[in-house]
């Protein structure tokens, strides 16, 4: 019998921080003390921010970039820019992906196949249903995050 709601489809809930975002580190800053505050699973910062964040935040940390770049063992990559092509001589082990239509939720599916976890960037869940994504990723042994920003995102989202 097929789930009757997704909350049924999503299993486990990961909430992952990006504080990779703001200019400033005051901005970047804060939003590290939000994700302690929430119980963040792990936190995306900008590789050049690392020292400071592992003063203040001692969970997983993951950066967007590429896993031959010079980067601290223990930080978790996240490819920026997959291509399936490559993703079997990909060293990473999660890929972000932005899904804007038909085309992308396609390449999401590959995707899957290659890595452990694919976060997709959607920006209207009202018009790519996640639900399919997930069922896909259950399928291919891996894990889907999507982003959002805020609560309200969120609920739409599952």
């Amino acid at each position: 019998m097929p789930p009757s709601s997704s909350n049924e489809i999503c299993q486990e809930r990961l909430l992952w921080v990006r504080a990779d975002k703001p200019s400033s580190w005051k901005d970047k800053k804060k939003l590290v003390q939000g994700a302690l505050e929430a119980s963040a699973d792990l936190i995306v910062i900008d590789p050049s921010d690392y020292e400071r964040v592992r003063e203040i935040w001692k969970g997983s940390i993951a950066a967007i970039g590429r896993a031959s770049e010079n980067l601290p063992e223990d930080l978790l990559v996240i490819d920026p820019n997959p291509d399936i092509e490559q993703a079997n001589v990909s060293t990473s082990k999660v890929a972000l992906q932005e899904v804007a239509g038909a085309r992308d939720q396609e390449k999401v599916t590959g995707l899957l196949k290659h890595y452990e976890i694919v976060v997709v960037d959607c920006q209207d869940w009202r018009i790519i249903p996640l639900e399919n994504l997930i069922a896909h990723a259950q399928n291919a042994g891996s894990k889907i995050l999507a982003t959002v920003s805020g609560a309200n995102d969120a609920s739409i989202a599952v």
